[in-house]
């Protein structure tokens, strides 16, 4: 009996000290995480790992250890298998975006990030890194759209994580950025200035003008605008929003025949952006025939596109066809129920009319 005594309390004794030991191996390793100490940080978190295998939290925080040095292929592989560990974590989900982001597998970045999003559609940090991630590859409005849905959610958050990116990084990307916010903020003073220290740092960056092409013309500076958008145009010929960017300019300044040529380049480019920004255009310069072709155009190409319906049926209105007008407002509205606001009251008007 006191063999067996003997023995129960040395395992226990075993087991409490082995708990200690990894307890403090755990309070080490995340001394030297936050100290940026990651070389140290990963030994110790290795070694933490013969003890506890299946800790999915300490898995992360070796895969950011690895992220943090530019070993960004362990750290997706620590990545996978602490997701696949705990499935749940959302914060793992968007690391592994983050770290594809790095990768330059932008594509497998928005994944990640609409993973996380479908868990928490508020899940600030995801839509941050998907706002980002979408200007880098081109998607403008996608990108503009999740800037201010950021904004409304915690704008304080947004602008201190981009402070905190210039002035660690100090660099033409975080002006940037930090830049974008600023423009969807609507802060178009302090997105100009920090355009301008984008361009100082490199002034071959396409983006920079772009936006601030788009921010002059939020301005009513459609001179400097057009300026920029000619740079940007040098840079990226093949880029649709040069053209959309500046045939709106043009259009402002009453410059009809400049405005059409760059809403017929961006129709080549990007039909569905251009034939609907062009056939307003028409809209607006009364040439309601000709809005009615680009508008059937995008119906014809986009058959789910509510915009080819609502523009179509502004025309059928203003040429006093109401009964088409009516069909198409309705069937815009059926495609996007977020247009009964704006439409709502013409549908409700044509009804009346055609009593």
């Amino acid at each position: 009996m006191k063999s067996i005594i003997i023995i129960f309390t040395f395992l226990i004794t075993n087991c409490v000290f082995s708990q200690v030991d990894s307890n403090i191996l755990g309070l080490n390793c995340e001394d030297a995480f936050n100290n940026k100490n990651y070389s140290e940080a990963i030994n110790c978190y290795r070694d933490f790992l013969k003890v506890n295998p299946d800790n999915d939290s300490i898995i992360n925080k070796l895969a950011l250890c690895y992220q943090n040095t530019g070993d960004y292929i362990t750290a997706k592989d620590y990545l996978l298998k602490a997701i696949e560990i705990n499935k749940g974590e959302i914060a793992y989900m968007n690391n592994l975006g983050l770290n594809y982001n790095y990768l330059k597998n932008y594509d497998s970045a928005i994944i990640c990030f609409n993973k996380c999003l479908d868990m928490d559609p508020n899940y600030l940090s995801a839509l941050f890194n998907r706002a980002l991630t979408f200007q880098k590859i081109g998607i403008y409005d996608s990108s503009y759209s999740d800037a201010c849905r950021c904004l409304d959610i915690n704008k304080e958050k947004v602008f201190e994580w981009l402070e905190e990116s210039v002035q660690n990084k100090n660099n033409d990307t975080s002006y940037n950025n930090i830049a974008f916010f600023y423009f969807a903020a609507e802060d178009y003073k302090k997105a100009i200035e920090n355009f301008n220290k984008v361009i100082e740092i490199n002034p071959s960056f396409f983006i920079a003008y772009l936006n601030r092409g788009y921010t002059y013309g939020f301005l009513s500076d459609y001179r400097k605008a057009i300026k920029d958008f000619d740079k940007a145009e040098i840079l990226d010929p093949q880029n649709p929003f040069v053209y959309l960017g500046r045939g709106a300019a043009y259009h402002y300044l009453m410059e009809e025949e400049n405005a059409i040529k760059d809403y017929n380049k961006a129709v080549q480019l990007a039909p569905r952006k251009g034939y609907i920004a062009r056939g307003f255009y028409f809209l607006i310069i009364e040439e309601y025939d000709k809005a009615i072709e680009d508008f059937e155009k995008v119906i014809e190409l986009f058959p789910n596109e509510a915009l080819g319906y609502a523009g179509r049926g502004r025309a059928y209105e203003l040429l006093e066809d109401y009964e088409n007008a009516l069909e198409d407002y309705k069937k815009a509205v059926k495609l996007n129920p977020g247009l009964k606001g704006e439409l709502g009251e013409n549908i409700e008007y044509l009804k009346k009319l055609l009593k």
